[in-house]
């Protein structure tokens, strides 16, 4: 009976622990691991996408991000099974022996058990804190380099914002994308950037009197940028709240059509974005404070301006002036 509670209970517990992986039904929330899940039903691998305790998409890491990644993979996992197979397992056999104790040999062993239960995983949260900081600090590239950079608690690869790092539309007009600051080579941009555009009508250059357009024409290449820097900024709240494949919806309603606007037009750096959570999240956080004031400018700490018009239910944001702030869009 000793036997079993030392040396072979360590084990008999990693073939529990094998058995429970095993068994575990595939509509546990798996994807990526973050902090959330590892405290709510533990993290048992990415069982959607099938990839299990793989980075990378199960495919061949191919830089330092995605390595890291996988090692933050095991760390989860690791943690998961001493919380919620070798814990819950010793916590259960200690208290067995104290309420059976009939000497006081058996009564310490079980409160030495559970005892050593606890300060393992205070032991085992703390080394996660440090290797989980560690993975970060030899992870974490420029957010300007372009290159994968990580995000902390979790190890979210994401890739540096600035459109700088993008490949640029071909300025051939032989190719129908266009020159630079046309509709169709704005578009493309912004595809490349994962950012959408949206209009109650139709999405062309020309929107000549029509209110129910969005032109990408004439919108200047600060606009581009500021777009690209808002799009970094959500997605990494995505990724905190949500886990490493999310990702932000950002959408242009508005860009430099003239039509049913005060102040959009091309040569200036002004549009129109939807309110999404992420969104809003970020422009928060920005400009430091919730729930801004319907028609009331703030500037952010990433230099630009924004306002909400609750009207119209969306973001009007000034990337570069003249802003024309006491004369607010539609």
């Amino acid at each position: 009976m000793d036997k079993f509670f030392g040396k072979s209970f360590w084990k008999i517990g990693i073939i529990l622990a094998l058995l429970v992986i095993l068994v575990l039904p595939y509509q546990v929330d798996a994807q990526k691991p973050t902090i959330g899940k590892l405290f709510l039903g533990g993290w048992w691998g990415d069982l959607e996408n099938g990839t299990g305790l793989l980075a990378c998409d199960g495919k061949i890491c191919d830089n330092l991000c995605q390595l890291l990644e996988l090692l933050n993979n095991l760390l989860f996992f690791g943690l998961t099974i001493l919380l919620y197979v070798i814990a819950p397992i010793r916590f259960i056999i200690g208290g067995f022996l104290i309420m059976t104790s009939g000497t006081s040999e058996r009564l310490s062993r079980g409160k030495s058990m559970i005892k050593g239960t606890a300060i393992g995983i205070l032991i085992a949260l703390g080394a996660f804190v440090i290797v989980a900081t560690f993975l970060w600090l030899i992870g974490n590239n420029s957010a300007e380099s372009g290159q994968p950079r990580v995000s902390w608690p979790e190890i979210a690869c994401t890739v540096g914002a600035n459109p700088d790092n993008l490949p640029k539309p071909s300025t051939s007009t032989e190719d129908g994308v266009g020159q630079p600051g046309s509709h169709a080579y704005n578009l493309q941009v912004l595809q490349w950037l994962r950012i959408n555009v949206w209009s109650s009508g139709v999405v062309q250059a020309d929107c000549g009197s029509n209110p129910s357009c969005t032109s990408l024409e004439g919108l200047p290449q600060s606009a581009l940028d500021g777009l690209g820097v808002i799009k970094k900024g959500c997605d990494e709240k995505a990724v905190f709240y949500n886990g490493t494949n999310s990702s932000c919806n950002l959408t242009v309603t508005g860009g430099a059509e003239e039509a049913g606007h005060k102040t959009h037009g091309p040569g200036r750096a002004i549009v129109d974005i939807e309110d999404t959570d992420f969104v809003n999240e970020y422009i928060w956080g920005t400009i430091g404070r919730r729930n801004s004031i319907p028609y009331e400018w703030y500037q952010g700490s990433d230099g630009y301006w924004y306002f909400f018009e609750d009207r119209r239910s969306h973001w009007h944001v000034c990337f570069a002036s003249p802003c024309y702030i006491t004369d607010l869009g539609q």
